[in-house]
């Protein structure tokens, strides 16, 4: 009985230790250094281990499954650059040494159980709408070809596990520090995103004059870092409105907002002023002794940063050019013909129809927009799912008079405009775990207010 209570006590001091540890800012910081030191020094495979060995102890000894989510982040976006180099990630089927003991260790130290939660229903209308895709169109070997198989898992019933591992995973009955740890962690996301865009104009600033085509080249991963920074960027300026000294994380949000408009993402510049002006507005209204200073700080960096744009003025209206004629048009427009055609279920995830794009490997065929996608590949039942998604979210996000809902708002906003224009919400890692995660605080969060209305 002595040995079981001796045990159950260094259990309790090793969980406490670990819960700590992973909860800090020095830890948040350290993934985010070695992430960015492993894009800078192109050497990710070596940082994706280190981070996948820290996160992975984390995740075996820490009840709160949320300090998993900056490694979820930072290994998501340190090999961006990478783009369409397949074989490059061969090596990261080794990490499975770190991962299966860690997962075992996990479910021995502190099993998590499943649990249902409030978006349950509307993640399985999801599962089914993403299963039952384009059957009846496609053979069997099409439907269960790969990648094709990751993506029906991936945002099917395995997101379904996912979102109900998650629920179990973080604590029902947050406190607002909890929840302020999430943003915490799409701040660093955030900060990831300003060294990565910074060191690539660095590396290759002489091209922008001389042959821009060739300095766009390097920013294929643009569309994929521009989604990461649509969401973080709000969560930076929310964490500014709650801070007593608000400067350094508001200047962050800003930069985030420059890193957008310097990806040369057509979207992430159109759709960041979503965050930026959204950001900044709420930000003033809820930081009310700091107004004079965030403006001034505002002005100083916006003045730097528009000093830097007007040499380059035409480049950018140049890349920000939409033509009639582009393929991603055309693909829109071969949507809707198919969902003509096949209505009910769509054609499927796997369906190719091989004209306008060319799927790189480990891609499906990408209409370009999440709604064209769901459309041609889902039909009514993928119209009826999605739409019910986001209905049940939209009701959480107004549930309550709460600062965290109002910036996970503009946060979700900005991601899904962008959406319409890309396909965030048909990428299970990192953006459709990281915006199931985002919604799970706003219940967290919108519960904490119900028992402490003073609670934000």
């Amino acid at each position: 009985m002595a040995n079981k209570l001796t045990q159950s006590s260094s259990l309790a001091k090793l969980h406490h230790i670990a819960d700590k540890f992973y909860h800090s800012w020095f830890y948040l910081l350290l993934i985010t250094a070695i992430g960015a030191w492993g894009f800078v020094a192109k050497q990710e495979i070596i940082a994706i281990y280190i981070i996948i060995a820290f996160a992975f102890t984390g995740l075996a000894l820490c009840r709160d499954i949320t300090p998993f989510f900056i490694a979820i982040m930072i290994v998501g976006m340190a090999p961006l650059a990478r783009y369409n180099q397949k074989d490059y990630f061969n090596p990261l089927y080794y990490s499975l040494a770190i991962v299966i003991p860690a997962i075992i260790a996990r479910i021995i130290l502190t099993p998590t159980k499943l649990k249902k939660g409030y978006f349950f229903l509307p993640t399985l209308a999801v599962a089914i709408a993403i299963t039952v895709g384009g059957i009846g169109f496609l053979t069997v070997r099409e439907y269960f070809s790969m990648p094709v198989m990751y993506y029906t898992i991936g945002l099917g019933f395995g997101m379904l596990f996912v979102y109900s591992f998650l629920e179990g995973g973080v604590p029902a009955r947050c406190t607002r520090n909890q929840i302020d740890f999430f943003a915490k962690i799409m701040v660093c996301a955030g900060i990831m995103g300003i060294i990565m865009i910074a060191s690539t104009y660095i590396r290759h600033y002489q091209l922008i004059e001389t042959s821009f085509g060739r300095f766009n080249s390097y920013f294929q991963w643009g569309n994929n870092l521009s989604n990461n920074l649509l969401l973080t960027m709000p969560m930076t300026f929310y964490l500014a409105s709650r801070s007593k000294r608000p400067l350094l994380l508001f200047a962050l949000a800003i930069l985030q907002y420059f890193a957008l408009v310097l990806s040369l993402s057509r979207g992430g510049m159109i759709f960041s002023a979503i965050g930026l002006v959204g950001g900044m507005a709420f930000c003033l209204y809820y930081a009310k002794g700091h107004r004079a200073k965030l403006v001034v700080t505002f002005l100083l960096f916006f003045g730097v940063f528009l000093g830097m744009l007007i040499p380059h003025y035409n480049t950018i209206v140049k890349q920000l050019h939409i033509s009639g004629d582009e393929s991603r048009v055309h693909m829109y427009k071969l949507a809707v013909t198919l969902f003509k055609k096949y209505p009910l279920v769509g054609t499927g995830l796997a369906y190719n129809p091989k004209m306008y794009y060319s799927p790189k490997p480990m891609c499906i065929y990408w209409y370009h927009s999440t709604l064209f996608q769901i459309i041609g590949s889902l039909g009514l039942v993928g119209i009826i799912a999605y739409l019910t998604q986001a209905a049940y979210r939209a009701r959480a996000l107004l549930a309550t008079k709460s600062k965290f809902n109002a910036f996970a708002m503009l946060s979700i906003l900005g991601f899904a405009a962008y959406s319409m224009v890309n396909v965030g919400y048909f990428t299970p890692l990192p953006f459709v775990v990281v915006v199931s995660m985002l919604f799970i605080m706003v219940d967290r969060n919108n519960k904490l207010i119900k028992r402490d209305r003073f609670a934000d």
